[in-house]
């Protein structure tokens, strides 16, 4: 961020605590993209959309770095589906898997969204989220989290080709992986 003596126009952030600074500090957003500091001391405020801070911390927007968005809301119907008896990590893969065969793959849109919405509101601004990829499911999943993703740009995804049960021992899975990576996953994880 730069440092600047006067308050350039845009919206600002006024009377922010801000790390490393003693005094309280004034963030100018310009219409531009950038981002100046400005002590606070004895300066009016700058326009109608600016907000005061009133001493609080201003922190930069937060990451979450593994989160499976495909999975989100879903605990009542993998319950259903038995993804919580006694069979470990084992049968909630298992329950998972026929919970997604016997489902259109546009029925856990909601729940993403849900998500999604839920991390802007909170303050996170990215997120590196792990697509299941397997022979038994829909490659459109991975399309899926790119039109999410597209209709909550207020959180930046990184898309994992996520492998749930591997990638040995299962014939098709090195395509579907290439096919993930074509579709928009920009990293195998």
């Amino acid at each position: 961020m730069r440092r600047c003596g006067v308050a350039a126009t845009g919206i600002a952030i006024r009377r922010a605590r801000v790390d490393g600074y003693r005094e309280l500090q004034d963030i100018v957003l310009g219409a531009d993209g950038s981002r100046t500091l400005a002590d606070s001391v004895g300066r009016p405020m700058l326009g109608p959309d600016d907000v005061d801070a009133a001493g609080r911390v201003v922190l930069p927007g937060l990451v979450d770095a593994h989160v499976h968005l495909d999975k989100a809301y879903a605990m009542d119907a993998l319950a259903a589906a038995g993804a919580f008896d006694q069979s470990g990590i084992a049968g909630a893969i298992a329950a998972t898997q026929r919970l997604r065969a016997g489902s259109d793959v546009r029925a856990i849109l909601p729940g993403m969204s849900r998500v999604l919405e839920g991390m802007q509101r909170t303050g996170t601004v990215a997120a590196r989220a792990h697509v299941e990829i397997d022979v038994d499911v829909d490659p459109a999943t991975v399309r899926l989290h790119r039109e999410a993703s597209a209709l909550h740009p207020g959180v930046s995804l990184q898309l994992v080709a996520f492998p749930q049960t591997g990638t040995s021992g299962r014939g098709g899975m090195a395509r579907r992986l290439e096919q993930a990576l074509d579709d928009g996953c920009e990293v195998v994880g």
